[in-house]
């Protein structure tokens, strides 16, 4: 990324973790436009109706399942149930790599050469078990007909029938206008570790730009302060001062976005260039067999997944 005297940048500027997926082999290739962490949603309304205490920050996998459990609701005693305890994003390579981590796991290796020994590994078949058991053993959890996390039709949160939602912060403005949620927000919970992870996009200059200069000049403004006073409107600012002017650190809700940038875990494309033909469809199909099939075995299932993502790693280089 080109930088000059006349027209420095401060990397001080920005939140904590929001420079790190710009960063490729020692270099600062893009800058943060936007982001967001993974938190809980939850509906204080349902929480009050059947006496439940709101989730506390720091909870974990176990209080976070005995919530769900006691939340899980047949109102009307015909065998169905009428509010489920969560909604989940249904296969979402993505945020597995949270539960991944938060299991004391990691998908592929830190240097990136493969996936066996890794994705295959115990704390993953703890991470998928205990996602699978939301959904059959548990029963807390609706099985979407539609797998896509970005559903539209899957609206159990939004329309009263789901307790709790872990998502991202795109449809926080939504909510907060939806008549059916009084809104409220947790970090997501801890498994044997605290883990998040971060969705991000970013700017960057391309080597091939005729005028490298001017085109460092806007960008040092669009991602900067000025910039981040402007896209407040539409997400979180990336730049600190621009959220403490704004009293995000005191606001209940953009607090917990903000705090919960504490504990990223870097994703896996991280260290993995080829993850979106490799790791990432593999890790699909196996979270669509982990919600759909209630006989679904982990570790061979792993297992097998992680030999057909080496094999795509080995036989894309």
């Amino acid at each position: 990324m080109i930088t000059s005297a006349e027209y420095p940048l401060d990397p001080t500027i920005y939140l904590s973790g929001l420079l790190d997926p710009g960063r490729w082999a020692g270099g600062q290739y893009l800058l943060p436009k936007d982001f967001s962490p993974l938190a809980v949603y939850y509906n204080k309304r349902i929480f009050d109706q059947f006496g439940v205490a709101y989730p506390h920050e720091g909870w974990t996998w176990d209080e976070f399942l005995d919530t769900a459990r006691a939340l899980t609701r047949d109102t009307d005693a015909d065998g169905s149930t009428d509010i489920w305890g969560v909604q989940l994003p249904g296969a979402w390579p993505t945020g597995f790599d949270y539960w991944s981590a938060a299991a004391g796991g990691r998908l592929v290796s830190p240097e990136g050469v493969g996936f066996l020994g890794y994705m295959d590994a115990p704390q993953n078949v703890t991470a998928l078990q205990f996602y699978a058991d939301l959904f059959h053993r548990h029963r807390v959890a609706p099985i979407p007909e539609n797998l896509d996390p970005f559903a539209p039709d899957s609206t159990w949160f939004r329309d009263g029938e789901a307790a709790m939602w872990l998502f991202g912060r795109w449809p926080q403005a939504e909510l907060l206008q939806d008549p059916d949620v009084e809104v409220g927000l947790i970090g997501v919970p801890a498994g044997e570790e605290r883990a998040n992870i971060l969705l991000w996009s970013g700017f960057g200059i391309t080597n091939v730009s005729p005028n490298k200069e001017a085109a460092w000049r806007f960008l040092r403004f669009y991602a900067g302060t000025e910039g981040a006073a402007s896209w407040k409107n539409w997400g979180l600012p990336t730049v600190r001062s621009v959220a403490e002017e704004g009293g995000l650190f005191e606001d209940p809700i953009e607090s917990v976005w903000i705090s919960e940038l504490d504990y990223l875990t870097p994703r896996s494309y991280i260290y993995q260039p080829l993850w979106s033909t490799t790791g990432d469809p593999v890790l699909r199909k196996l979270l669509e067999q982990a919600i759909t099939d209630p006989e679904f075995d982990p570790i061979s299932a792993l297992y097998d997944a992680t030999l057909e993502a080496q094999g795509l790693l080995t036989g894309g280089q």
